[in-house]
């Protein structure tokens, strides 16, 4: 659950450190944040599909909201039925882009059937870890900051995309992407990887989640 996981995984990591104590976790979003997060998602995704002025929006008023892995075979399946069998869809600070081919718009005759099947199944954000509110953004950045990728670099890793700016993290958060020291780090084998997580905490502290491979994430 998010704003509850590994308290004590930090706490230790914390003391065998020698560090101060890490912020608390904000609470998890409310309802209407998430559904307003969807909301402007969805808005941004009509806008990128470019068509006809006076084309009529399809509207869902009870979408599934799904885990990632369900919502992506829904929503190929639907895909599917349209007769769309390659495909992707592009992430970005103005929703989603459907893209076929060599990174290519999908074809307007079919992107009004594409963005419905969109409508109908709705990945969670919140348990895919693509959202985050601006009270959780501090928190990650704080605990970055101050406690992992100090720590990360003291077990004697390395990792790439640093030095990260704040515009920077912000940037691909607002793409969809949120930023994680472990995210840059090469670990030779499974023990190294879970003695990192031992030493250095989950990977989004106490907010939980997160998609790094080794160890649970919450």
């Amino acid at each position: 659950m998010l704003g509850t996981a590994f308290p004590a995984t930090l706490a230790a990591a914390v003391l065998l450190a020698g560090c101060s104590p890490m912020p608390v976790a904000p609470p998890d979003p409310t309802d209407a944040e998430v559904e307003a997060h969807i909301a402007t998602v969805l808005d941004g995704t009509w806008e990128n599909l470019d068509l006809p002025a006076g084309t009529v929006r399809p509207v869902n008023d009870s979408p599934g909201v799904l885990a990632t892995a369900e919502w992506w075979e829904e929503l190929s399946g639907c895909m599917e039925d349209l007769g769309i069998l390659s495909w992707g869809l592009a992430s970005s600070s103005s929703g989603y882009r459907f893209v076929v081919g060599n990174n290519e718009a999908l074809p307007p005759e079919l992107s009004l059937g594409a963005y419905s099947c969109l409508t109908e199944y709705v990945e969670d954000p919140v348990a895919s870890g693509t959202y985050l509110t601006d009270a959780q953004a501090d928190y990650l950045w704080e605990y970055y900051q101050r406690w992992q990728v100090p720590c990360v670099q003291r077990e004697g890793f390395t990792m790439w995309g640093l030095p990260m700016s704040r515009e920077q993290f912000d940037t691909q958060r607002s793409e969809g992407y949120v930023w994680s020291p472990y995210h840059g780090v090469t670990i030779a084998d499974q023990r190294a990887g879970r003695r990192l997580l031992e030493h250095c905490g989950p990977e989004r502290g106490e907010l939980g989640g997160g998609q790094w491979f080794f160890g649970p994430q919450g």
